[in-house]
């Protein structure tokens, strides 16, 4: 760069005069500046038109083109009360029965109230000594695990409760109640838990007891008589909830233990068994082999046993095994609510009623029957075949499932299609007839500095609102699109087009500005242009659901496949873009090396003309030093 010396010897504006002298190369220099900005601006509108054309393409097009969209699916339950019911895209049209047989619970333990050696409350930072607990240990097994908690006179409550919580069941101590509470995690019999006491293992049985956790088979594993309820009569007791299907498994769903009972029918010896594999149907079965009528009635929850023979007598037959504990006969029978008070005498047992120990509610799996089949499960959500039913409450016989086309939910996603549609449309199209800018250049920095922030956004706002005035690519992607958008297509041997279906552009002439391309739909109530008319498509959609889902999912691949062929990489244009995005960025990077150029040419012609001036300003400088010399010889 030239050293720059100012017209101190001349008295010249030398800044300016330079300025004048290369303004004719700056003028150049600001032509390919504001092209290259103008086209900056075209890059991003038409990056900005583009996304909204992909998304169009990959969202709303891929959506319409899957004929299974189409099939929705609406279900009622005729007693919403005691199940939920949704219907997937698979399930056929008509009616289902339905019937709730039991729903699925979670395990409950319910400890005794405690009471501690010294009295007062009991807290979650009581120790265990207050308790009279000595160091032990205490099984728990929840579904099919079993571990085990350790405690000693220093564990606390709020210890111990933790340590069952990491254990895999819910464990609590109600302050207000003074007792444990403790619930499995999960619903049905694979959650559910217990405290384990082998048999004999009397320390066990006494932690438990003395936490107030100690069940009646703890009382009877650790070596106590047989505790269990009894109603005193041979009818049985109440020991079920709800009705019980033939197909239930007694062992796994009850807990029924296995083994024979023996009867005297009549006068006559007789066996009944239960195995793993017994339902609730061979039970009866084979209760009637034997001469008995075994009935269950559901709203006692309770067996009734008799002799088949009128006027016949049954009689169980129960003693005590050689570990002085009652016999298989009994515990089985009991189990079932079938033993009597002299039953109990007979074997010694003691009435659970007299004994301070905790309630526990099992666990169980709910049950339903659907179109005559069992099904079981731990939750009382079901997913068969396309139906998803929750359970909600024990049903009093058969309900009915009725499924349908849910017409509402296929009008709503055709609509929400032309709703994409007509706003992606009426952006190119206005984009397209913007109104010119003729006259409007990019301003440079020095046009700039006098006009006010407001002046200069208003002035650039012009020529970015006309960037994509009559775009030949913008007019072709319109084009490709309405075309296709107006093809006729057959459906079952017959020609459709969406005029078929009630939608209609408004026509050329009674279109809104920029809304000639806009489809409206007959009796759509939010829209003003066709609200009156007759509603066709609710009514196809209703009478033919599979036509209408073939008629849309063959407009939308075509649209698709439309423009996917414009989005396609060119030597012009990178993939998925409809626009010349490469072209674009080479012409940019063109203009970035031109503007550089012509920098560096308006440097060199100013660095040269202010060369010439420091030459002038130098020789001006001597002459006036020379002046100023011979001025003082002639005695000036």
């Amino acid at each position: 760069m030239a050293i720059r010396i100012s017209g101190l010897n001349s008295g010249l504006d030398t800044d300016s005069i330079v300025q004048e002298l290369v303004s004719a190369y700056r003028t150049k220099q600001d032509k390919y500046t504001k092209a290259q900005t103008k086209l900056s601006w075209k890059q991003e509108s038409w990056k900005d038109m583009n996304t909204k054309i992909y998304n169009f393409y990959s969202k709303t097009l891929s959506n319409m083109r899957r004929v299974g969209n189409f099939n929705k699916k609406t279900t009622t339950v005729s007693d919403e009360t005691k199940a939920k019911v949704t219907a997937g895209a698979g399930v056929v049209n008509g009616t289902q029965t339905l019937e709730v047989k039991r729903l699925a619970t979670a395990g409950y333990l319910t400890g005794t109230k405690l009471k501690q050696s010294g009295g007062g409350k009991i807290t979650s930072s009581t120790t265990l000594s207050a308790l009279g607990v000595k160091s032990g240990s205490v099984a728990l097994k929840v579904g099919d695990q079993t571990t085990y908690v350790n405690v000693n006179p220093a564990t606390t409550i709020a210890d111990f409760t933790k340590a069952l919580s990491e254990k895999g069941v819910s464990a609590n101590f109600d302050e207000t109640q003074q007792r444990f509470i403790l619930n499995s995690k999960a619903t049905g019999v694979g959650s559910d838990f217990s405290f384990v006491v082998n048999e004999g293992d009397k320390n066990s049985f006494d932690i438990l007891n003395s936490l107030g956790l100690a069940t009646a088979e703890n009382y009877e594993a650790a070596g106590g008589n047989y505790a269990t309820s009894f109603n005193g009569a041979i009818s049985g007791s109440g020991k079920f909830t709800g009705p019980i299907s033939d197909g239930t498994l007694l062992a796994m769903s009850y807990k029924i233990p296995t083994g024979t009972m023996k009867f005297k029918v009549d006068g006559v010896e007789q066996s009944v068994t239960i195995t793993d594999s017994t339902t609730m149907g061979d039970l009866k079965n084979a209760f009637d082999a034997a001469g008995m009528k075994l009935d269950y009635d559901d709203t006692t929850g309770a067996f009734n046993l008799s002799s088949k023979t009128s006027g016949g007598t049954v009689e169980l037959m129960v003693g005590k095994g050689t570990d002085g504990q009652p016999d298989e006969s009994f515990k089985v029978a009991d189990s079932l609510g079938l033993a009597t008070k002299k039953d109990y005498q007979d074997v010694g047992a003691v009435d659970i009623s007299k004994l301070e120990l905790a309630t526990k509610q099992d666990a169980s799996n709910a049950q339903i029957i659907l179109n005559g089949a069992l099904f079981e499960g731990e939750s009382n959500d079901f997913s068969i075949n396309g139906l998803n039913i929750t359970a909600t409450g024990v049903s009093n016989g058969q309900m009915t499932i009725t499924t349908s086309t849910d017409v509402d939910g296929v009008y709503d996603m055709i609509k929400s299609f032309f709703k994409e549609y007509n706003e992606l449309m009426n952006s190119m199209e206005a984009a397209y007839n913007a109104p010119t800018s003729k006259g409007y250049e990019p301003l440079t920095d020095d046009e700039k500095e006098s006009m006010s922030e407001k002046e200069i956004e208003k002035w650039e706002t012009k020529i970015k609102d006309s960037i994509l005035r009559r775009d030949e690519t913008l007019r072709s992607v319109m084009s490709n699109m309405s075309m296709n958008m107006a093809k006729v297509f057959e459906v079952n041997g017959s020609k459709y087009s969406l005029a078929s279906f009630g939608i209609k552009t408004a026509g050329y002439f009674n279109a809104a500005e920029n809304e000639s391309y806009a489809y409206h739909i007959d009796h759509d109530e939010d829209d003003a242009v066709s609200s009156g008319n007759d509603d066709k498509l609710r009514k196809m959609i209703s009478e033919d659901p599979d036509g209408v889902a073939d008629f849309f999912t063959q407009l939308a691949n075509t649209v698709y496949d439309g423009l996917h062929e414009k989005m396609q990489a060119t030597t012009s244009s990178s993939i998925y873009k409809v626009y010349n995005d490469k072209q674009m960025q080479a012409e940019y990077d063109e203009y970035t090396k031109t503007i550089k150029k012509w920098e560096e040419k308006l440097q060199a012609m100013e660095d040269a003309y202010y060369k010439k001036f420091a030459a002038m300003e130098t020789a001006l400088g001597k002459l006036q030093s020379q002046t100023n010399s011979l001025s003082s010889l002639f005695g000036g």
